[in-house]
């Protein structure tokens, strides 16, 4: 039985190594990754809230990729045409 039930991303998978090196030596580091990570899954979120059943990785993967290096709100545009994302308020 296929379950159209995202699967969310495992927070819990960290690595000593990098978190010792984010609060040493980049310490800015971790909050633009984590800026930006939840940038992403709000995209994705609104992507699959969108498509519902239908929604394909693939395709929310080959949009994003495809454009390069975008800021967020240039790429919110680019996805909305592309997947046909809800604007956001």
């Amino acid at each position: 039985m296929h379950s159209c039930a995202p699967t969310p991303p495992n927070p819990t998978r960290r690595y000593r190594p990098e978190l010792l090196g984010y609060t040493t030596d980049l310490p800015d580091q971790a909050l633009t990754y984590r800026t930006g990570f939840g940038e992403f899954v709000a995209l994705r979120s609104a992507a699959e809230a969108r498509s519902g059943c239908e929604f394909d990785v693939r395709d929310f993967h080959e949009a994003i990729l495809s454009a390069g290096t975008l800021p967020f709100p240039a790429l919110r545009q680019r996805l909305d045409r592309v997947l046909r994302l809800p604007t956001s308020d």
